[in-house]
């Protein structure tokens, strides 16, 4: 089962759990559990993100002062004048 399958199905459990007559202590003890699994899943799933992102030149921070385009133009400027390219 894919990850996004895992986060779709816990979450339907979660949906569907007040209806399927469960005590309430087992209730409240399954909900716990899905939403614990939820949670580990979803930090997987955006661990996996991130790094396909930084792996495709992505940005990885919200913030563009952190995404260094300045000396990225000034540093593919200075290859083009010198005739240095990678």
């Amino acid at each position: 089962m894919s990850k996004e399958t895992a986060v779709i199905t816990l979450g339907f459990l979660v949906i569907i759990m007040p209806f399927l007559g469960f005590p309430e202590a087992w209730r409240t003890g399954f909900i716990f559990i899905f939403g614990v699994a939820l949670v580990v899943v979803g930090f997987f799933l955006r661990t996996e993100f991130m790094a396909r992102r930084r792996k495709e030149g992505g940005v990885d921070s919200s913030y563009m002062e952190n995404n260094n385009f300045h000396r990225r133009d000034e540093q593919a400027q200075h290859e083009e004048n010198t005739g240095t390219h990678n």
